[in-house]
């Protein structure tokens, strides 16, 4: 394959996954921006209470507007997603940022639990309405293996342009901010994990492509 023909199909693959995963996407967006600007803020201070609040919404919400669009996959109900979305959106924020200026424990406690919840949620939301039990294994078999393929593409392209980086600094004597590692952690973690992840999700739903089980 060429090299043009390669980016084509990256940028591709990418407007697809945005297409089909809009409010997700733009979640990831505002949720990696916002670490960024939280890593460079004292701890505690006004101004990191308040990223770490919206880091925090984002996270949760990324996680439902997938529950709520493989709920509604298969069919072309985009405004009821929308506003279902919307209100998700809502009540998570709420739920935030509600926390105390200072997150107590209980309250971080509270956050894990209900971010597990909605991970749980993604694995069967899909099948609320239609359950298939060979379909149900299948979507989840492929949601995992993209999981640990995504973890190792990510990793492998951040060790990558750290090396790149580290190569550029020894040899051409270039000087970078002392965060550019934390920085680039952040955008791949944030941005390319998460699309790369979202561009891999299986369609529960699809009557041309089927999720039939099968094990490699």
């Amino acid at each position: 394959m060429s090299k043009s023909h390669l980016l084509q199909s990256i940028l591709s693959a990418t407007q697809k996954t945005i297409v089909r995963f809009p409010l997700e996407c733009i979640t990831a967006l505002i949720g990696m921006v916002t670490t960024i600007l939280l890593s460079e803020q004292a701890d505690h201070t006004p101004n990191f209470n308040f990223y770490a609040k919206i880091a925090l919404s984002c996270s949760l919400c990324l996680v439902s507007f997938l529950s709520i669009s493989l709920y509604f996959s298969g069919n072309n109900k985009r405004l009821v997603r929308l506003i279902s979305s919307l209100l998700a959106g809502v009540l998570v924020c709420t739920f935030v940022f509600q926390f105390s200026e200072k997150i107590t424990k209980v309250e971080f406690l509270q956050f894990i639990v209900l971010n597990i919840t909605l991970h749980l949620l993604v694995s069967f939301s899909a099948f609320i309405k239609n359950y298939n039990q060979e379909r149900f294994w299948e979507f989840n078999k492929q949601l995992f293996i993209r999981i640990i393929i995504t973890g190792i593409y990510s990793l492998v392209l951040y060790l990558g342009l750290a090396i790149a980086i580290t190569a550029i600094h020894e040899l051409f004597n270039v000087e970078f901010c002392d965060e550019i590692y934390g920085y680039l952690f952040i955008i791949i973690a944030g941005g390319f994990n998460t699309i790369f992840f979202l561009a891999g999700v299986p369609e529960a739903n699809n009557k041309a492509i089927p999720l039939n089980l099968s094990y490699p």
